[in-house]
């Protein structure tokens, strides 16, 4: 794909004056930077469009899908009737952010590429740090808060791993270990879920690869997971998912971009934004596990 705000030699070329005065471009810009490396991707799945504000909904749990096991039926008496208690209702409200920069008509003239690239980039990084942030603290907060911290997993800790020298971190305390035991308490909740993806920090993957080397794609295999390195992820922290099962992610007004005449100072600024809504309907498909740097 042609980046649009990337100069081309031939007669086509997409000037600085164009993208100024066609804002869906830049938006179509923005949104392509976003698009491939968002933690939302990995988690949540589109909901549907707030209204009045936010969105009502409710957590699924395994006392939510289990009645008592029936008893016998004795002669002359009846089944037993299944209560359902209803859960709470929870309420996402639409989150407001965005950011903007200014182009001199200077640039615009001079046809200055690069610097309008330059700051849509950095528009684009910041609105989805932002994004990211919102989408990790509530998935963190919503799996914390379960009860008796059922859905925060310790693990081993890979920092020390070591696969080559004469005495080997034991096969109890390696990553196999740690990926199949989680997935077991996921079996034990009888929801479903398959942990297929694990969020971790670059140096946990830095490490990993390093410790397994050529073998990593086969630990991936085997284990059925993929790793998935993201900087907001603490090196002693992972979050283990079943991939796009977690939650939502809604917008009340999607990625959008505003131009705004500035002639008094001869400028153009350009305003990007969204109203995203987040919310966690399924915490059991998610693990919060720690220890992995050694409690660091």
């Amino acid at each position: 794909m042609n980046d649009i705000l990337r100069p081309r030699l031939d007669a086509q070329r997409l000037s600085v004056d164009v993208a100024l005065q066609q804002p869906l471009r830049l938006t179509k810009r923005v949104s392509d930077l976003l698009a491939s490396q968002l933690l939302a991707t990995h988690m949540l799945s589109a909901g549907q469009p707030p209204q009045g504000g936010g969105i009502a909904y409710t957590q699924l749990t395994p006392e939510s899908l289990f009645a008592p096991e029936p008893e016998n039926r004795a002669v002359l008496t009846e089944y037993g009737l299944v209560n359902l208690e209803e859960p709470p209702t929870k309420l996402a409200l639409v989150e407001d952010f965005g950011s903007k920069f200014i182009i001199s008509d200077e640039a615009r003239k001079r046809n200055l590429v690069s610097e309008l690239d330059q700051k849509v980039t950095m528009v684009s990084n910041a609105i989805k740090r932002k994004l990211d942030r919102l989408v990790l603290e509530t998935v963190t907060e919503a799996v914390d808060a379960v009860a008796n911290g059922a859905l925060v997993i310790p693990a081993n800790d890979w920092s020390a791993l070591d696969l080559t020298s004469s005495t080997p971190t034991p096969s109890t305390q390696r990553p196999e270990m740690d990926i199949a035991l989680v997935q077991a308490t996921a079996d034990r909740d009888e929801l479903g879920y398959t942990f297929d993806k694990w969020i971790v920090s670059p140096t946990t993957l830095a490490v990993l690869k390093g410790s397994y080397g050529e073998k990593f794609a086969a630990l991936e295999q085997s284990s059925g997971v993929q790793f998935i390195a993201h900087a907001l992820v603490p090196d002693d922290e992972a979050f283990a998912i079943a991939s796009g099962q977690v939650g939502f992610l809604s917008f009340e007004t999607p990625i959008t971009t505003e131009l705004i005449d500035e002639r008094k100072i001869h400028a153009t600024t350009v305003q990007v934004f969204c109203n995203p809504v987040v919310g966690v309907t399924a915490p059991h498909a998610v693990r919060h596990v720690t220890g992995l740097a050694g409690g660091a």
